[in-house]
């Protein structure tokens, strides 16, 4: 009879498992390393995006404010300039007129003027200085040549061409601010004039009702 052969299992010896426990935490050191630079890596990553967006966004307002200022260099810059030009020469005009002037009617609308007029161009300063528009600190050539004109007269005579300056002044200045109040671009700028419109009105209206001697 012929005798089956029988097959053995291997062994394990020692010396497999010990083989075997040395390399296994090395795998899993390998792999715990790899998850821990991934995530390095991912939060890297979203520290970057984090800053990126902050810079992002600063620059978006940064960009915004530039943009706001610009569009102030056009219109109501302007109104600003020529309003803060007419409030300067009413104020010198008149404080010629509340030392020069023959009329006690006179005097009393300059004492009135000096005070509106010095109100609202410090309002308007303080303005211009918030939208960063530069507001002149003298008068142009045309306003200083009609404050020149009055110092040189007295008595009646400076008393006419002072009404005169006013009245034609107020009409136009009446016409600068509720144009602006109307069709400026800047909201501040816009309650100005409509606040300040209403004031010189008020003047326009006083002005006319004044009586001078015609001699």
């Amino acid at each position: 009879m012929m005798k089956t052969k029988r097959f053995e299992r291997p062994v394990v010896t020692l010396a497999c498992v010990l083989a075997l426990g040395a390399f296994a935490p090395a795998s899993l050191l390998a792999a715990e390393s790899s998850m821990l630079d991934g995530a390095k890596g991912a939060a890297t990553d979203a520290g970057s995006a984090v800053k990126s967006s902050a810079e992002s966004a600063a620059g978006t307002v940064a960009d915004t404010a530039k943009n706001a200022t610009a569009r102030l260099g056009g219109k109501d810059a302007l109104f600003v300039r020529k309003a803060a030009i007419g409030g300067m020469a009413e104020v010198k005009s008149a404080e010629l007129a509340k030392d020069k002037a023959s009329s006690s009617d006179v005097k009393t609308f300059a004492e009135q003027m000096i005070k509106d007029h010095t109100a609202a161009n410090q309002e308007l300063e303080s303005l211009a200085k918030d939208k960063n528009i530069t507001v002149p600190t003298e008068l142009d050539n045309k306003h200083q040549a009609k404050v020149d004109k009055l110092s040189n007269l007295s008595g009646s005579a400076f008393d006419r061409e002072y009404v005169l300056q006013q009245r034609m002044g107020h009409a136009k200045m009446l016409d600068l601010l509720q144009d602006e109040a109307k069709n400026g671009k800047d909201p501040d700028i816009k309650a100005f004039a409509a606040k300040a419109s209403d004031v010189v009105s008020e003047h326009k209206t006083d002005v006319e009702k004044l009586k001078v001697s015609s001699r």
